[in-house]
Protein backbone atom coordinates (compact mmCIF):
# COMPACT_ATOMS: atom_id res chain seq x y z
CA UNK A 1 0.00 0.00 0.00
CA UNK A 2 1.15 3.17 -0.93
CA UNK A 3 2.18 5.71 1.76
CA UNK A 4 -0.40 7.77 0.52
CA UNK A 5 -3.25 5.39 1.36
CA UNK A 6 -1.77 4.87 5.04
CA UNK A 7 -1.14 8.43 5.64
CA UNK A 8 -4.98 8.76 4.74
CA UNK A 9 -5.95 6.26 6.79
CA UNK A 10 -4.23 7.71 9.94
CA UNK A 11 -5.78 10.97 8.91
CA UNK A 12 -9.03 9.58 9.04
CA UNK A 13 -8.36 7.60 12.58
CA UNK A 14 -7.47 11.43 13.81
CA UNK A 15 -11.19 12.51 12.78
CA UNK A 16 -12.37 9.95 15.53
CA UNK A 17 -11.19 13.18 17.95
CA UNK A 18 -14.88 14.80 18.04
CA UNK A 19 -17.46 14.63 19.99
CA UNK A 20 -20.92 12.78 20.37
CA UNK A 21 -21.76 9.23 19.89
CA UNK A 22 -23.03 9.85 15.77
CA UNK A 23 -19.83 11.24 13.89
CA UNK A 24 -17.15 8.94 15.44
CA UNK A 25 -19.62 6.13 14.55
CA UNK A 26 -20.16 7.51 11.02
CA UNK A 27 -16.24 7.60 10.46
CA UNK A 28 -15.36 3.98 12.35
CA UNK A 29 -17.94 2.38 9.45
CA UNK A 30 -16.41 4.22 6.91
CA UNK A 31 -12.98 3.40 8.48
CA UNK A 32 -14.16 -0.30 8.95
CA UNK A 33 -14.72 -0.58 5.12
CA UNK A 34 -11.63 -0.14 4.12
CA UNK A 35 -10.70 -4.09 5.74
CA UNK A 36 -7.06 -4.27 4.89
CA UNK A 37 -4.19 -5.02 7.02
CA UNK A 38 -2.65 -1.78 7.11
CA UNK A 39 -6.21 0.00 8.28
CA UNK A 40 -6.17 -2.53 11.62
CA UNK A 41 -2.74 -1.89 12.00
CA UNK A 42 -3.42 1.46 12.26
CA UNK A 43 -6.66 1.39 14.17
CA UNK A 44 -4.69 -0.95 16.94
CA UNK A 45 -1.87 1.07 17.22
CA UNK A 46 -3.94 4.19 17.77
CA UNK A 47 -6.02 2.43 20.08
CA UNK A 48 -2.78 1.22 22.28
CA UNK A 49 -1.53 4.34 22.07
CA UNK A 50 -2.77 7.45 21.66
CA UNK A 51 -3.24 9.91 24.42
CA UNK A 52 -6.52 10.81 23.03
CA UNK A 53 -8.89 9.03 24.89
CA UNK A 54 -11.87 9.82 22.00
CA UNK A 55 -9.46 8.31 19.30
CA UNK A 56 -8.70 5.28 21.33
CA UNK A 57 -12.06 4.97 22.49
CA UNK A 58 -13.77 4.92 18.80
CA UNK A 59 -10.61 2.71 17.24
CA UNK A 60 -12.07 0.35 19.36
CA UNK A 61 -14.90 0.81 18.41
CA UNK A 62 -14.03 1.00 14.54
CA UNK A 63 -12.34 -2.61 15.07
CA UNK A 64 -15.62 -4.52 15.21
CA UNK A 65 -16.11 -4.80 11.54
CA UNK A 66 -11.97 -6.47 11.12
CA UNK A 67 -11.15 -9.75 12.38
CA UNK A 68 -7.97 -11.68 12.76
CA UNK A 69 -5.89 -12.74 15.56
CA UNK A 70 -3.90 -9.20 15.58
CA UNK A 71 -7.59 -7.70 16.39
CA UNK A 72 -8.64 -10.18 19.19
CA UNK A 73 -5.07 -9.36 20.70
CA UNK A 74 -5.28 -5.42 20.50
CA UNK A 75 -9.05 -5.60 22.37
CA UNK A 76 -7.74 -8.00 24.89
CA UNK A 77 -5.12 -4.87 25.27
CA UNK A 78 -7.46 -2.58 25.23
CA UNK A 79 -9.79 -4.10 28.24
CA UNK A 80 -6.81 -3.15 30.67
CA UNK A 81 -6.93 1.15 29.06
CA UNK A 82 -7.01 3.58 32.01
CA UNK A 83 -10.40 4.74 30.54
CA UNK A 84 -13.61 3.17 31.31
CA UNK A 85 -15.06 4.29 27.83
CA UNK A 86 -12.83 2.74 25.99
CA UNK A 87 -12.84 -0.66 27.92
CA UNK A 88 -16.74 -0.35 27.40
CA UNK A 89 -16.02 -0.38 23.31
CA UNK A 90 -13.37 -2.70 23.30
CA UNK A 91 -15.27 -5.17 25.42
CA UNK A 92 -17.93 -4.82 22.84
CA UNK A 93 -16.04 -5.08 20.13
CA UNK A 94 -14.30 -8.21 21.24
CA UNK A 95 -17.52 -10.07 22.07
CA UNK A 96 -18.63 -9.37 18.10
CA UNK A 97 -14.91 -10.33 16.87
CA UNK A 98 -14.48 -13.26 18.91
CA UNK A 99 -17.87 -14.76 19.47
CA UNK A 100 -18.28 -16.93 22.41
CA UNK A 101 -13.74 -17.32 22.97
CA UNK A 102 -14.44 -13.32 23.96
CA UNK A 103 -16.27 -14.61 27.51
CA UNK A 104 -12.85 -15.78 28.74
CA UNK A 105 -11.34 -12.35 28.29
CA UNK A 106 -14.60 -10.41 29.76
CA UNK A 107 -15.05 -12.35 32.63
CA UNK A 108 -12.40 -10.35 35.08
CA UNK A 109 -14.37 -7.38 33.96
CA UNK A 110 -16.91 -8.11 36.67
CA UNK A 111 -14.45 -7.04 38.82
CA UNK A 112 -14.01 -3.53 37.49
CA UNK A 113 -13.68 -0.41 39.37
CA UNK A 114 -16.28 1.23 37.13
CA UNK A 115 -19.92 -0.04 37.93
CA UNK A 116 -20.72 0.67 34.51
CA UNK A 117 -18.16 -1.81 32.99
CA UNK A 118 -18.95 -4.29 35.61
CA UNK A 119 -22.73 -3.99 34.45
CA UNK A 120 -21.99 -4.11 30.64
CA UNK A 121 -19.89 -7.28 31.31
CA UNK A 122 -22.51 -9.24 32.52
CA UNK A 123 -24.34 -8.31 30.04
CA UNK A 124 -21.72 -9.54 27.58
CA UNK A 125 -21.17 -12.42 29.42
CA UNK A 126 -24.93 -13.63 29.27
CA UNK A 127 -25.03 -12.91 25.15
CA UNK A 128 -22.15 -15.04 24.65
CA UNK A 129 -23.81 -17.89 27.25
CA UNK A 130 -20.47 -17.96 29.68
CA UNK A 131 -21.69 -20.50 32.36
CA UNK A 132 -18.45 -19.88 34.28
CA UNK A 133 -19.27 -16.34 35.12
CA UNK A 134 -21.97 -17.99 37.58
CA UNK A 135 -20.08 -18.05 40.59
CA UNK A 136 -18.72 -14.20 40.02
CA UNK A 137 -22.23 -13.35 38.99
CA UNK A 138 -23.37 -14.45 42.51
CA UNK A 139 -20.78 -12.73 43.61
CA UNK A 140 -22.18 -9.80 42.23
CA UNK A 141 -25.54 -9.68 43.80
CA UNK A 142 -23.55 -7.93 46.81
CA UNK A 143 -21.82 -5.33 44.64
CA UNK A 144 -22.80 -1.98 45.93
CA UNK A 145 -24.13 -0.63 43.02
CA UNK A 146 -28.01 -1.87 42.43
CA UNK A 147 -27.99 -1.93 38.97
CA UNK A 148 -25.07 -4.36 38.86
CA UNK A 149 -27.07 -6.16 41.36
CA UNK A 150 -29.90 -5.92 38.91
CA UNK A 151 -28.36 -7.22 35.77
CA UNK A 152 -26.59 -9.84 37.69
CA UNK A 153 -29.96 -11.22 38.79
CA UNK A 154 -31.44 -11.35 35.27
CA UNK A 155 -27.93 -13.22 34.10
CA UNK A 156 -28.42 -15.57 36.41
CA UNK A 157 -31.86 -16.22 35.41
CA UNK A 158 -30.80 -16.35 31.88
CA UNK A 159 -28.16 -18.33 32.76
CA UNK A 160 -30.52 -21.14 34.46
CA UNK A 161 -28.16 -20.92 37.25
CA UNK A 162 -29.46 -23.11 40.03
CA UNK A 163 -26.25 -22.55 42.68
CA UNK A 164 -27.49 -18.77 42.58
CA UNK A 165 -31.31 -19.87 44.22
CA UNK A 166 -30.06 -18.71 47.47
CA UNK A 167 -28.51 -15.20 46.39
CA UNK A 168 -31.02 -14.60 44.25
CA UNK A 169 -33.66 -15.56 47.36
CA UNK A 170 -31.61 -12.87 49.60
CA UNK A 171 -31.89 -10.46 46.48
CA UNK A 172 -35.77 -10.40 46.50
CA UNK A 173 -35.80 -8.38 49.60
CA UNK A 174 -33.41 -5.71 48.41
CA UNK A 175 -34.19 -2.16 48.62
CA UNK A 176 -34.25 -1.42 45.36
CA UNK A 177 -37.59 -2.51 43.06
CA UNK A 178 -35.99 -3.18 40.24
CA UNK A 179 -33.74 -5.34 41.90
CA UNK A 180 -36.02 -7.78 44.04
CA UNK A 181 -38.05 -7.72 40.64
CA UNK A 182 -35.54 -8.92 38.90
CA UNK A 183 -34.45 -11.41 41.63
CA UNK A 184 -37.96 -12.78 41.52
CA UNK A 185 -38.10 -13.16 37.70
CA UNK A 186 -35.31 -14.93 37.72
CA UNK A 187 -36.20 -17.33 40.36
CA UNK A 188 -39.41 -17.84 38.36
CA UNK A 189 -37.20 -18.95 35.27
CA UNK A 190 -35.19 -21.26 37.30
CA UNK A 191 -38.47 -22.72 38.35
Amino acid sequence: MAAKNIAAIHALIQKLNVHGEREPQRIAARIGKLQTPQTSAALIDAMKSSPNIRIRRWSAYALRSFRGASVSKGLRVALRDPNMSVRLLAMESLEIVDGAKAGKAILPLLGDESGGVRGRAIQCLVRLKTRAAVPVLIRATRDEKWYVRQAAAEALGNLGARTALPALKRLESDARKAVSGAAAKALAAIG
